[in-house]
């Protein structure tokens, strides 16, 4: 029972250590692409049509399935997400 207790516990710490990994990934990615976040930022498994159009402030959580497009014909505006929100899943 003791062993398999230790067992659960590392594996859900290694997957806790994967997800953040991922997560840090992520975002890396959309900053290469133009995105700019502010501090504390915690993005799920999001979708952004134009990356180089969005600005994230200080101390959001987004969920994931978040799609993030910008409307319009000409795609000239952006999309701007002040600080301290939470963006829920599928929205």
């Amino acid at each position: 029972m003791i062993k398999r207790n230790i067992k659960i516990r590392v594996f859900n710490r290694i997957f806790l250590e994967v997800s953040k990994f991922k997560m840090i990934l992520r975002k890396l990615s959309l900053e290469l692409r133009g995105s700019r976040f502010g501090k504390k930022v915690v993005i799920g498994n999001i979708f952004v049509q134009t990356p180089e159009q969005v600005v994230i402030g200080d101390h959001c959580f987004l969920e994931d399935q978040v799609r993030l497009r910008v409307g319009g014909p000409w795609k000239l505006s952006s999309i701007t997400i002040g600080d301290n929100t939470f963006i829920g899943h599928s929205t």
